[in-house]
This record gives structure tokens, C-alpha cells and sequence, in this order.
């Protein structure tokens, strides 16, 4: 009589995730994401040229509006 110990029976099927579904959903980073700088501020000189050019604007008007153009 002989034994075969360690191998599948050929009528027995491997587990396996659903076919739709993740199976690495459940892992995580151990690293936490970096935070993102902000994008560049405005330099003194494009500020100044921006008070000039949208001179009914105030400097917070000015600056979301830079922030808007600059995404």
C-alpha cells in the first residue's frame, strides 16, 4: 500500500477568490502617504504685475484666482 502525502486529490479544487473581487483588498502600507506641498506661491513680481493687471481685485481675489489657473 502506498501513500502519497502532500498532493491534491485530482477531484479536489483550489480555493481562489471570486472572480470579481480583490484578492489584496485586505493589505495596507505600512508607510504613510507623503503630504503634498501646496503648488508654488505667487512670486513678489507676479503679484505686483497681477495688482495691475486686476486692479479692482484684492490680494486674496488675486490669489484664488492663481490658484484656480495654476491646477
Amino acid at each position: 500500500m502506498t501513500e502519497a502525502i502532500g498532493l491534491l486529490d485530482i477531484n479536489e479544487e483550489k480555493e481562489s477568490a471570486p472572480s470579481g473581487e480583490d484578492s489584496r483588498a485586505h493589505i495596507t502600507s505600512a508607510v504613510p502617504r507623503g503630504a503634498c506641498s501646496p503648488e508654488s506661491p505667487m512670486t513678489q513680481r507676479e503679484m505686483e504685475r497681477a495688482r495691475e493687471l486686476f486692479s479692482g481685485l484684492s490680494d486674496s481675489e488675486i490669489h484664488n484666482l492663481y490658484k484656480r489657473v495654476t491646477k
